[in-house]
């Protein structure tokens, strides 16, 4: 374990674990509990309404409102080729869904991240023909509850995929308030995407997800996929809303996509007056890389002295490996995982949970062993 300078709720196989929340969490759902049928042409539409995932009081883990227009597009809660879950949208026909969170703040964030894993090639509904479309992801004051593509807010974007005569060709990211693409020829697979936007009032510093400071100008957005930066300092489409709400909308082509480990939070910066450069906030970062074989390394960030516990476990809450164990200072660490149990056993394929216990502060990142 090297150490850097410087309550969601999970249902896993019927097992709940209650985690409480760290502050710098507004929204955090890792989609364990699956719904419905898998996707397929013919399959029967299953709505995204059970209370683990969406209420009128929602906890921290649950959308605000579900929008679809009509029965012709539909948001499949589904298993993954993986026996992963995740939110799998499929827009069959004409119309639009969308899910929606808004965030009862007091005062709400003037600095936002929003960060999850997109696929685009194990969700399909198959069949022919040529489509090409992208999901927009959008962050504002408010969102009514109404499929369609806000016209506003204060920063979107889209991923897209192009898809000819039933071969899915390569995925793209778009500034819609620009019409600038970046990403085009990238093939088909599972991308971590990490959406950091700043309206603070001046420029902030942050650790990009390359592991480097980034300084982000106010009043713009960066977007990465994986380590990679496609866009820097974009400008915000209007400076008079905040970023109360989060919106993502499926609207175009006949593909499903698939959306999982959805965190959005306050962006964690650095500040440079600060002589420690200790971290403002514990938390836990994704693995990287996510799927791996054989090895992944994790990094977390202790805002203060902790007891600390790093765990892995299986989907039916059994602890398979203690990476960390003892009292660390605040700071930043890493530690890698070679997929194996505490007797050094290799573990099979499939979906892991690491969870970071610091003190009271519990939190949880889904993980892909591919053997």
């Amino acid at each position: 374990m090297k150490r850097l300078f410087s309550g969601f709720f999970s249902l896993a196989a019927g097992v709940l674990l209650l985690i409480q929340t760290g502050e710098a969490q507004l929204f955090q759902q890792q989609f364990t509990q699956t719904f419905g049928p898998l996707l397929g042409t013919g399959a029967t539409p299953t709505y995204l309404t059970d209370a683990n995932y969406v209420s009128a009081t929602p906890s921290n883990s649950q959308f605000t409102h579900i929008c679809a227009t009509g029965s012709s597009t539909t948001q499949y809660m589904s298993m993954s080729v993986e026996a992963a879950g995740v939110l799998a949208m499929d827009r069959v026909s004409a119309g639009n869904g969308a899910l929606i969170r808004n965030f009862p703040f007091p005062g709400p964030p003037t600095s936002i991240r929003v960060k999850f894993d997109f696929d685009v090639t194990s969700y399909r509904r198959g069949g022919g023909g040529t489509t090409s479309n992208y999901v927009n992801f959008n962050i504002g004051t408010s969102f009514d509850t109404a499929a369609g593509r806000p016209s506003g807010g204060f920063a979107k974007f889209g991923i897209g995929w192009y898809r000819s005569t039933g071969v899915d060709s390569f995925w793209y990211v778009n500034n819609i308030n620009s019409g600038t693409v970046t990403g085009a020829g990238h093939f088909l697979g599972i991308k971590t995407i990490t959406f950091a936007v700043n309206g603070s009032g001046g420029p902030l510093t942050y650790t990009s997800p390359a592991g480097a400071s980034e300084t982000l100008a106010d009043q713009t957005w960066d977007l990465w996929v994986g380590t990679s930066k496609e866009f820097d300092d974009q400008a915000i489409l209007d400076n008079t809303q905040n970023m109360s709400a989060f919106k993502i909308v499926n609207g175009g082509g006949s593909n499903a996509i698939a959306i999982d480990n959805l965190l959005i939070d306050y962006l964690v910066t650095t500040d440079v007056n600060e002589p420690t450069g200790l971290p403002r906030a514990t938390r836990l970062e994704q693995n990287y890389p996510n799927p791996f074989n054989p090895s992944t390394v994790i990094r977390y960030e202790l805002a203060k002295e902790s007891d600390v516990r790093l765990g892995i476990y299986d989907l039916l809450g059994r602890e398979v490996a203690t990476l960390v164990q003892n009292t660390q200072p605040a700071g930043r660490y890493e530690t890698a995982w070679e997929g194996k149990s505490n007797t050094g056993v290799p573990l099979s394929s499939g979906v892991y949970l690491c969870r970071l216990q610091a003190g009271s502060f519990v939190t949880m990142q889904k993980m892909m062993l591919l053997r």
